[in-house]
């Protein structure tokens, strides 16, 4: 297997960083803005800075190159994509925006800035949005409509893209599918970006695929699904883009109640109140929601949302195999999203419906996590997304 640094991805950083931008994506409430200090271990300066009620913000990302942040937007029946322009202080301006299909849930940027890539979960579709030489939404547009169903009843009767992005060579573009339990594979063409679907790959029925990450140096795909909760790994062909399985690890049944249970006694004795779940360990107490793999590339976290814990698993630096190390509480209900910093010191992990964001401090050894009170307040916080701030 080939042992190269993907140009996509940032080089590790060898020192720590003292101070990082965060923006909250926080559902009908907009754009949240706060200032994490290495120093302080906190985050300061809250505020909201971005108000789009009635449309709700679900995913943000950055460009690779300019001071320009994206936003994507749900309506009733319809989305929007919303450009901003990042000043000195870290405020956001609105550059440009367009109007879009409904239910979008996931959106990145190829590796060079030149195209947005947006998943719509609702609307069963996938969208790929020029961007001109300043970052703003040009051009003309190139959307994929999907068709199908699968296994699960509730969540699986159409086609549900929960995730799109570009490999590190920016050559491909993948798509998950929890609604089709699919992996959609193509070639991306450098210029007009329209795909070229090159592989479909069909995961075990009701498993319902959401998230991948790309190891950082491995030719190593994971993949989270969260139906069936688990983890998939897959060797990738840097020549077409192809996906090979190599393994895939479930949740077991004991261990999901276990962890249910020691969880719910953490979450009382910090909230004072009591959380009740179900006693087996189905989607309503147990999926996996997002994923993410340490910069240094010997790490995995798999965040599991029904039980408020974040799965440790440290990565063979040759076959990129994982080995659970450890089962770690999130500290919120409802989490929905894990996010590294760089230099990969610090994780924050946002919690949907408990209105909140945790810290962590990450040790560089180990992998293991170390919880940073007090849990911060926002109000439906689904993501944070990590900037330089000015030093």
């Amino acid at each position: 297997m080939a042992q190269h640094r993907m140009y996509c991805h940032q080089p590790y950083p060898s020192a720590e960083r003292k101070n990082y931008r965060c923006w909250i994506a926080a559902g009908k409430t907009g754009i949240f803005s706060a200032d994490f200090s290495s120093q302080t271990q906190a985050l300061n300066h809250i505020h909201q800075s971005v108000v789009t009620a009635p449309l709700s913000v679900t995913y943000l990302t950055q460009h690779p190159k300019h001071p320009v942040l994206y936003a994507v937007l749900r309506g009733e029946g319809f989305g929007q994509i919303h450009a901003y322009g990042l000043a000195k202080g870290g405020e956001l301006s609105l550059l440009n925006q367009i109007d879009v299909p409904a239910g979008a849930a996931h959106c990145s940027i190829d590796c060079e800035g030149k195209f947005l890539l947006v998943a719509y979960y609702t609307s069963g579709k996938a969208g790929i949005y020029p961007l001109d030489d300043s970052g703003h939404l040009s051009g003309t547009r190139h959307e994929i409509h999907f068709t199908g169903h699968s296994l699960h009843p509730g969540r699986q009767t159409s086609p549900h893209p929960h995730w799109i992005g570009c490999n590190p060579k920016n050559d491909a573009v993948y798509i998950t599918d929890l609604g089709r339990d699919e992996i959609s594979v193509y070639q991306r063409h450098p210029i007009s970006g329209k795909l070229l679907c090159q592989q479909q790959i069909s995961v075990a029925p009701g498993s319902g695929p959401r998230h991948i990450a790309f190891h950082p140096s491995l030719d190593i795909v994971y993949v989270t699904h969260e139906l069936r909760p688990g983890i998939s790994r897959y060797r990738c062909d840097t020549r077409t883009g192809k996906l090979y399985i190599q393994e895939t690890q479930y949740i077991q049944e004991k261990s999901c109640i276990q962890e249910k249970l020691c969880i719910q006694e953490i979450l009382d004795s910090l909230t004072g109140q009591k959380h009740v779940t179900g006693q087996t360990c189905s989607e309503e107490m147990y999926n996996a929601s997002d994923l993410t793999i340490h910069p240094s590339g010997r790490f995995l976290y798999v965040l599991n949302r029904g039980v408020a814990v974040i799965s440790v698993f440290s990565i063979h630096q040759k076959t990129g195999e994982l080995k659970l190390m450890a089962s770690e509480p999130a500290y919120t209900p409802s989490c929905r999203n894990i996010t590294l910093t760089p230099d990969g010191q610090w994780m924050f992990v946002t919690g949907e419906f408990s209105n909140s964001v945790v810290i962590f401090r990450v040790n560089q050894k180990t992998g293991e996590l170390a919880w940073l009170p007090p849990i911060v307040e926002v109000p439906n916080a689904m993501l944070t997304l990590i900037g330089l701030a000015d030093e």
